[in-house]
């Protein structure tokens, strides 16, 4: 990134090493408390129970985090992540764990949404806001980072527990995970020192025309329809990542089929988002509604099946669907920020996400408590109910 003479480095690591640390702790929750015999209601509070703090954190730490500057907000809550992962290398009661990843969702306030609005903070400066490419290149770098740790958190876990097969080494790598990203938050530099506002005047004052038309373009869809969209990213994602564990339970496969199908879901999220991030706006709606049927027909043939291979087949049409929903939301909350010069959005963006990520495995694990069946079932006319809406939203001109 030397056309930005910004030390850009940290941002794609510390969103790689978070990634990989969520992903491996996500789904090793389900599967180490289920084999302690815990019911799915619990295992989904449990589950959801950082995303509860974390979706008013991201809100309450606003203006915190400007006045303290990003760089010290990255420390503190990586500072607080590694201690958090310390405590589990000596205690995984179900409500001491659900009390630390609590306190975990409030100091993660002080993560994503600061690299969020870095990214809103990069692609405002002048000469990214006129270069088209590299402005998708930043962008492009941030989302394949953090998808490209979701990947390697999925295939570390496979290996180790094809290996070993003991979940609690899974809590061990994510230690290691934690203390790699307190040392990389301490080369994070300030964004705001080269979103020099004098380029931002100038880029307000006389944009060219092409990028004037596409970021209006992106920014006027409706706020709510983009937080919507976002909201549904975070919400079928995480009830599919927690209903599949459950059945998989009860098919009685191998404990690291489990991590080998979220490495595929995370490996077709990571292509579909890489390419997607180029495209423009009226593909962008056309696959939004792609992935909305996507989640109907996922979700009605995991009810039907029990071949392992079909599974493999699903968790690649659902990690394309999540990528579709991603990149409409981010992309049009990037270009708010851009034309209103601010980075607030970001905050929203990262709310939203927490409440997608904690309504999924909550409800999920409500529905399944009456039955895995009825849960899968209620996901099919739900997902059907979310892409009719949709539909009528394009009928409306609203979409």
């Amino acid at each position: 990134m030397k056309q930005l003479d910004y030390r850009f480095f940290p941002i794609p690591i510390l969103g790689f090493f978070r990634v990989a640390n969520a992903v491996g702790i996500g789904l090793v929750i389900p599967l180490y408390y289920l084999n302690l015999g815990y019911t799915p209601d619990l295992i989904g509070l449990l589950s959801s129970a950082m995303t509860i703090t974390y979706i008013f954190s991201t809100i309450l730490f606003n203006k915190i985090a400007k006045k303290w500057n990003y760089k010290i907000s990255l420390i503190i809550s990586s500072v607080a992540m590694f201690l958090i992962q310390l405590t589990f290398q000596f205690d995984l009661d179900p409500y001491f764990f659900l009390i630390m990843r609590l306190i975990e969702g409030i100091f993660l306030g002080l993560f994503w949404p600061v690299l969020s609005a870095s990214i809103s903070l990069l692609t405002s400066i002048e000469s990214v806001e006129n270069d088209e490419t590299l402005k998708n290149r930043i962008m492009r770098t941030y989302t394949f980072s953090w998808n490209s740790g979701g990947i390697f958190g999925f295939l570390v876990g496979t290996i180790l527990l094809f290996v070993i097969s003991d979940l609690e080494l899974i809590f061990d790598v994510s230690l290691l995970y934690s203390l790699i990203i307190l040392i990389i938050s301490l080369f994070f530099v300030n964004p705001k020192q080269y979103s020099y506002s004098s380029s931002i005047d100038t880029l307000v004052k006389n944009p060219s025309t092409d990028k004037k038309n596409q970021n209006e373009n992106l920014g006027s869809i409706p706020l709510f329809l983009s937080i919507a969209t976002l909201l549904l990213y975070g919400f079928i994602g995480n009830s599919f990542k927690f209903l599949y564990p459950i059945k998989s339970e009860l098919l009685d496969l191998p404990l690291f089929t489990n991590y080998l199908l979220s490495f595929i879901l995370s490996t077709s999220q990571l292509i579909f988002t890489t390419y997607g991030m180029s495209f423009s706006l009226k593909w962008l709606k056309k696959l939004t509604l792609v992935s909305l049927l996507i989640n109907v027909a996922t979700f009605f043939v995991l009810f039907l099946s029990s071949n392992l291979i079909i599974f493999g087949a699903l968790f690649v049409s659902m990690g394309m669907s999540v990528s579709f929903l991603y990149i409409f939301s981010f992309k049009t909350i990037i270009s708010k920020n851009v034309l209103e010069k601010t980075s607030k959005y970001s905050y929203y963006f990262e709310s939203t996400i927490g409440g997608g990520f904690f309504l999924g495995p909550v409800i999920s694990g409500f529905l399944a408590n009456i039955g895995l069946n009825f849960a899968l079932i209620s996901f099919v006319f739900l997902s059907m109910i979310i892409l009719v809406s949709f539909l009528l939203l394009l009928k409306l001109d609203l979409f």
